[in-house]
């Protein structure tokens, strides 16, 4: 018999009994008491990871939405200062050719010129962020640079003069219009190919940043390259830039 057993039978016959009774009661209360603290610390923890999803969730639908509004006004505005400014080439272009070029038709082209060089960063600036690196180089190298080639190349039939160019000047120049023609074409695909990436939602960072297969890296936040090689949250909804 031990100890405690026998000082309660000075006292009383069932002591043991009695005290075993209210230990095994004690023991029950405790039991039951932390396991409803650890079942409410789950549903508390399960609530708040569903709570965090939605909210993560919603937001990346707005900034989706966002970025679709965005990306619609840089073509479309794009379009616009485009048609502007081939509009006012075809002008220049052909006057020069036909000779009948006046000093107001030089600076009324020029003024254009002024105009759609002056919304040229913007331009940039705006398609990096819809579309990213890729098509603002696309649209440097292959409208711009043809714009500002083809209108160099008309520019030499007033200076210095068609009767001073070499044979293959007067050639490009008297496939000046042809140039414009290719030019116009390539603003045409280009505008599309845009147009096509907004049906796609292939814009913002919202569709590069879950996605390392993407040629723009450059979309990809840096945070988001860091969990991934870290393991935490392969497949990330949060605006990490």
């Amino acid at each position: 018999m031990h100890i405690w057993q026998a000082k309660c039978m000075l006292f009383f016959d069932d002591g043991p009994t009695i005290i075993c009774k209210s230990r095994h009661a004690a023991r029950n209360i405790m039991s039951t008491f932390f396991s409803t603290l650890f079942l409410g610390l789950i549903a508390a923890l399960i609530g708040a990871t569903i709570q965090q999803r939605t909210w993560r969730h919603r937001s990346l639908m707005e900034l989706k939405e966002k970025e679709y509004i965005e990306a619609r006004k840089t073509v479309e505005d794009l379009s616009v200062a485009l048609e502007l400014r081939l509009s006012a080439q075809h002008t220049y272009t052909r006057l020069v050719l036909k000779g009948q070029i006046t000093p107001t038709d030089i600076d009324a082209y020029k003024n254009a010129t002024a105009v759609w060089m002056g919304s040229f960063s913007g331009i940039k600036s705006r398609l990096y962020h819809s579309f990213g690196r890729t098509s603002v180089i696309d649209f440097e190298e292959t409208i711009q640079r043809s714009m500002q080639y083809a209108s160099a190349v008309v520019s030499l039939g007033l200076h210095p003069g068609i009767d001073k160019l070499c044979t293959r000047d007067k050639k490009l120049f008297r496939g000046s219009e042809i140039k414009l023609s290719i030019i116009q074409h390539d603003v045409y695909k280009f505008l599309n190919e845009l147009n096509d990436r907004i049906s796609l939602g292939d814009i913002g960072r919202t569709k590069a940043i879950n996605n390392l297969s993407e040629n723009d890296a450059s979309m990809i936040s840096r945070v988001y390259l860091v969990r991934r090689l870290l393991g935490i949250e392969g497949n990330i909804s949060r605006t990490y830039w």
